[in-house]
């Protein structure tokens, strides 16, 4: 930044074409369209279509985008950013004393989803009581089911030590999810026995490890990593 020099403050543009070959998924997956993070705002397009406006401030965002491609054909997206904020930004100020970047700060990418999936983005890991002897892992998620038919399935949360041992695990048997757009919230209890704590000398990590089973074949796996201190 230098003051009292004027910097470039509008619009920049994104285009990719890409084909999703045929049996790139699950017939029944959704397909999300990914972001890890980008600064400003601006609007999504796809095949031509605008599907959505965002605003970042380097947020990414996670959008169902099934109904918008056909696995085979090319499709067209294109992600328009701007940095000349808006007035909630920054009010009242027309020339701030600082670069405002704009455009993409991460990847895209499409992501397949199982119809019957945890949200990752609803997804809570509270980690308590934790001392060298014990400590208790909270987890609250959602189990989404956005098939047309009502799903029975089992979900078991395991909890993965830096060396890929199981040192803590529960599950959930025989959640009935109903059909289309069904959400259900659920919670677990992990104890772990003499947990090994982090600090700078001994940078120790846990994964907490989701699974989704349905009629004993795994749908989804989900990692989180946890650390205790």
């Amino acid at each position: 930044f230098q003051e009292g020099v004027e910097y470039y403050r509008g619009s920049g543009s994104y285009r990719r074409e890409f084909i999703l070959s045929p049996g790139a998924a699950r017939n029944d997956a959704r397909w999300m369209l990914v972001s890890e993070g980008f600064y400003g705002t601006g609007d999504i397009w796809l095949n031509g279509e605008k599907i959505t406006d965002i605003d970042g401030q380097y947020l990414g965002f996670s959008f169902d985008v099934t109904d918008k491609i056909r696995q085979g054909h090319t499709g067209r997206l294109a992600v328009r950013l701007t940095n000349d904020c808006r007035s909630y930004v920054l009010p009242g100020i027309s020339m701030p004393d600082f670069i405002l970047h704009g455009g993409l700060a991460g990847r895209m990418c499409l992501r397949s989803v199982p119809s019957l999936s945890v949200d990752s983005d609803l997804t809570y890991v509270r980690c308590g009581n934790i001392s060298a002897s014990a400590a208790t892992v909270n987890v609250d998620f959602k189990l989404l089911n956005r098939s047309g038919r009502a799903r029975i399935c089992d979900v078991t949360w395991r909890l993965i030590d830096g060396s890929g041992n199981e040192a803590a695990t529960c599950r959930l048997e025989k959640l009935l999810m109903e059909a289309r757009q069904c959400e259900e919230s659920f919670s677990v209890e992990m104890n772990l026995t003499r947990p090994r704590l982090w600090s700078l000398a001994d940078p120790w990590m846990y994964k907490g490890l989701c699974e989704v089973q349905e009629n004993g074949a795994l749908i989804l796996v989900q990692l989180r990593k946890l650390r205790f201190q």
